[in-house]
């Protein structure tokens, strides 16, 4: 399946990898390993993860306070949200992948 990050999302990846690189050198990049590592799963096993709400599923990563937010349309998973788990949870509800 290919993968799409709607705008939004890539600016949550880029802002938390940007954050984490801060924090400690290289810890964005292991952030990022992650979130590769959760899309591969995604890939392998789309419909595994819970529902939050009709198709609209949450993948969580590891490590960190993450998880994506993504549906599926045909053979595309869309990114809606790389969610901070501990902050405004339904944040993204208003997003969509136009």
């Amino acid at each position: 399946m290919k993968i799409f990050f709607i705008d939004e999302a890539s600016d949550e990846f880029r802002d938390a990898v940007e954050y984490y690189n801060e924090q400690r050198q290289g810890l964005g990049f292991e952030f990022a390993n992650e979130v590769k590592a959760t899309l591969s799963r995604i890939g392998i096993y789309p419909v595994t993860w819970p529902e939050l709400e009709s198709g609209i599923r949450k993948c969580i990563i590891k490590r960190f306070p993450y998880a994506l937010i993504y549906t599926i349309e045909d053979d595309l998973i869309i990114i809606l949200a790389i969610m901070h788990m501990k902050r405004k949870p339904d944040y993204w509800k208003n997003r969509n992948n136009n």
